[in-house]
């Protein structure tokens, strides 16, 4: 049986976006080792949601959708507080690269933030994805 979803009104999708742009500002920057920060997934599809059961997976359960971030870092950062989440794939590493998955933490007190931690830029990025920053 499908998990049925609740999508949230655009305009509180672009408070999550702002109370994320304030949590990376506040909690990750600046920091000289983050090339770039990107975000994808359904908060830039406008598909961010709450689901109607609890989905249970290996690491943690979750009623809302997870914001998923995209971390361009050089071989100097470590992560600093993030719960390490998981290794990659055989698919995933074909598709993307390699990289390493944390969770950063929660914003708001609902919404994982999920990080995927290259060392390399990524094979491919999504249509919709969102530069948070870039290094200069």
């Amino acid at each position: 049986m499908k998990n049925k979803k609740t999508i949230f009104p655009i305009n509180y999708q672009r408070l999550i976006l702002e109370k994320l742009r304030k949590y990376i500002d506040k909690n990750v920057l600046p920091n000289n080792h983050i090339k770039e920060i990107v975000l994808g997934g359904s908060l830039t599809t406008g598909k961010f949601c709450k689901y109607e059961r609890m989905l249970v997976k290996p690491k943690y359960r979750r009623l809302y959708s997870d914001i998923d971030l995209i971390f361009y870092v050089d071989e100097k950062f470590r992560p600093k507080g993030w719960e390490f989440f998981a290794n990659p794939s055989k698919e995933s590493v074909k598709m993307l690269g390699n990289f390493k998955a944390y969770r950063m933490g929660i914003l708001d007190k609902k919404f994982h933030m999920i990080v995927l931690l290259f060392k390399e830029k990524p094979k491919c990025k999504g249509k919709t994805d969102i530069i948070l920053y870039r290094r200069k």
